[in-house]
């Protein structure tokens, strides 16, 4: 019997919508996040909820309506183009930084 290893690469869409929605909770229940920081609340949302789940050895791509992608940490800017030429782009960037 063979043993294939195939690279699993998560794609999150609609992450400004994400941040938005974090950003209403945060304004609407000040008591629980005292220190008000949208985007540290979402980053800790985002490693709990998606992320976490998925293991350490998955890779993964966040797009926003921006037309930006963040990447593990990095950011590709894209002119405004279809979806899927997004994912192949971040696809890409994520070959590239597994040989970095």
């Amino acid at each position: 019997m063979y043993h294939f290893e195939v690279p699993v690469i998560a794609v999150f869409t609609k992450y400004d919508q994400f941040l938005l929605n974090v950003g209403m909770d945060v304004n609407d229940y000040p008591n629980q996040y005292p220190h008000g920081n949208v985007s540290e609340v979402a980053e800790k949302r985002f490693q709990e909820h998606y992320l976490h789940p998925l293991g350490d050895v998955v890779g993964y791509v966040r797009l926003d309506g921006r037309f930006r992608v963040k990447c593990q940490g990095y950011t590709l800017m894209l002119p405004r183009q279809e979806c899927t030429l997004k994912i192949g782009a971040a696809m890409i960037l994520l070959r590239r930084l597994s040989q970095l």
